[in-house]
């Protein structure tokens, strides 16, 4: 199943609604009603579309939105399931799904494992899976991979995009790894290869579904290269003449295609074999799985989130002691209030009834006259 007019964009006034039903049960007078189980294969909603879905009940047991990646498996106990699509608004290329009746109660189901891939939107790197299970166990995953096309300013610089198989080991009978252009995701995968090649306006879509167990080992190098416009400051050179980034040289992965980007002046990692256990250790891939391993790099990662977190704190008590001063200056204002108010109560409820008795201003004798003045100058003389 998928929403309308997939891969294409869908409107934005668009919604639907699609109803699976296990005809199993229609009739059936047990208890047990079996289960739906509903996976998605491309999920990629605009900022305002959602999804619904509901039981046999008409009770809505799941909403997803624009914010996923990839919705986790939806597992309903029930012979009916609807699904509602609301656009909403949104345009984007919308989602595909399969979907499968399973005639057991759900706790007897195992689901697959599907928060093993993301997005990958980067200049180069590898995806590496290993130890992905306990010892004498097996576990199952559906995991997709979009490496998607490069921004449009980048494009200038890298015309080409490429996936190559490093490692892959241990693959059961039941698991498939596939590549197929990003851009045209309805149309059969392609076979796997050594290295696949790309335009770098057109993206991969990878997906690896089967039983893993302990043993189980894959690398996947990527990366984006041109055979002109090379920078000297961001950019390698490679002896095929591609150029790639130079954030990817003595990585421990072939980026060039030639390994002219791994050669042995690197370090020592070119002698040990993708069959050692130490390979493992010893490269540092962009994405890898299970998140908690070994890698010498998790040291850089957890300064960087001491720094954050020191800064976090800083930033918290810094609008604390500025939330305390203006808390203390509010409180003396308002006892300065407080006291002017008293004041001019008792000013106005108090007021000093005392007549105040005014005194006669002293007498005193004019000044003469000009006249006179005069005269006196005259008899002084």
């Amino acid at each position: 199943i998928s929403s309308p007019h997939f891969p294409a964009v869908y409107p934005q006034d668009y919604s639907n609604e699609i109803k699976l039903q296990n005809l199993d049960f229609v009739n059936s007078t047990t208890s047990n009603t079996g289960c739906i189980m509903l996976i998605f294969d491309d999920y990629a909603l605009g900022l305002s579309s959602f999804i619904e879905i509901s039981d046999s009940n008409e009770v809505r047991q799941y909403a997803l939105g624009s914010s996923l990646f990839r919705p986790p498996v939806v597992l309903i106990q029930s012979y009916k399931m609807a699904i509602r699509f609301f656009a909403n608004g949104g345009r984007a290329s919308g989602y595909r799904a399969s979907y499968k009746f399973i005639n057991e109660s759900a706790d007897l189901i195992e689901i697959p494992i599907t928060d093993c891939g993301g997005l990958v939107d980067d200049f180069g790197g590898v995806i590496t899976m290993y130890n992905m299970s306990s010892p004498n166990a097996a576990r199952l995953y559906d995991c997709i991979w979009l490496i998607k096309p490069l921004p449009t300013y980048q494009q200038n610089t890298k015309s080409h995009l490429f996936v190559r198989v490093e490692q892959l080991s241990s693959l059961g009978k039941f698991n498939l790894a596939t590549f197929y252009e990003f851009s045209t995701t309805n149309i059969s995968p392609q076979s796997l290869t050594s290295e696949y090649l790309v335009p770098a306006d057109v993206g991969f879509y990878i997906r690896l579904r089967g039983r893993l167990n302990n043993e189980f080992k894959m690398a996947i190098a990527y990366a984006a290269f041109s055979y002109t416009e090379c920078f000297a400051i961001k950019d390698f050179v490679c002896l095929n003449h591609r150029c790639i980034s130079s954030d990817l040289r003595c990585d421990g992965f072939n980026h060039c295609g030639d390994d002219s980007d791994e050669q042995t002046s690197c370090s020592d990692k070119a002698a040990i074999s993708p069959q050692d256990p130490i390979w493992w250790m010893t490269h540092t891939p962009k994405y890898y799985f299970p998140k908690l391993n070994d890698y010498g790099d998790f040291g850089a990662t957890s300064f960087v989130l001491l720094v954050a977190t020191l800064g976090v704190v800083l930033f918290i008590a810094s609008i604390l002691a500025l939330l305390y001063r203006m808390s203390s200056h509010s409180q003396l204002m308002r006892e300065r209030q407080a006291r002017l108010d008293f004041i001019r109560s008792q000013i106005i409820n108090n007021p000093d009834e005392r007549e105040v008795e005014i005194e006669n201003p002293p007498s005193y004798e004019a000044p003469p006259d000009y006249a006179e003045i005069a005269k006196i100058a005259q008899m002084e003389k």
